[in-house]
């Protein structure tokens, strides 16, 4: 809402911390919420993970894979 865009700058369901792009891929794609995350590199990222019932990741910097490995997705 804070763009610079007036075109872009709306509230949306679909624009982060909702959750409503999530909530349409989980129904077009048969996505399972228990066994499903989301990464991310802002709180609004989480945020948005959480509200559609997924366990959210935040990636600040570094390495992916030692990133998931440490919120315990990989062993």
């Amino acid at each position: 809402p804070e763009g610079l865009l007036p075109a872009l700058s709306i509230e949306h369901d679909d624009r982060k911390p909702n959750s409503g792009m999530l909530l349409k891929a989980m129904q077009e794609w048969r996505i399972d919420k228990s066994r499903s995350f989301m990464i991310g590199d802002k709180d609004s990222d989480i945020d948005a993970a959480q509200r559609a019932g997924v366990k959210g990741i935040l990636f600040e910097e570094g390495n992916v894979f030692e990133c998931l490995k440490s919120a315990g997705i990989f062993v």
